[in-house]
């Protein structure tokens, strides 16, 4: 058998409200990934724990990717950094900068890039 992967993002939340406290859903798509029926902790910090699992779960590919854009570079031209910065990517740092500031602020949910 293969390795298991994890459910395709990305993911949302729903809230519902239950007897016992909020309820929330964690889906992809039409599938449920994970629910939380009720807990000691307020319904606030209930619902920024489910945004923040949808935020890191749906930002992780973005991350990823431009952390190994940036190893791709750094690596490389450790050697090459003097006191003004590194010699060979300062024109492809510049390229490289709008995605890895888009993949921070998916992480962060903001749309700052």
């Amino acid at each position: 058998m293969g390795e298991a992967k994890h459910t395709p993002t990305p993911w949302s939340f729903v809230e519902y409200d239950s007897p016992s406290g909020p309820y929330f859903l964690l889906l992809s798509g039409s599938w449920d990934i994970a629910h939380n029926r009720h807990s000691s902790r307020d319904a606030g910090t209930e619902r920024a724990n489910a945004a923040f699992i949808i935020r890191a779960a749906n930002s992780y590919g973005a991350l990823l990717e431009a952390c190994k854009v940036v190893i791709h570079c750094v690596v490389p031209c450790s050697e090459q950094i003097d006191e003004r910065g590194c010699r060979v990517c300062t024109g492809w740092l510049h390229e490289v900068l709008p995605q890895v500031r888009a993949a921070i602020a998916l992480a962060e949910g903001t749309t700052d890039a």
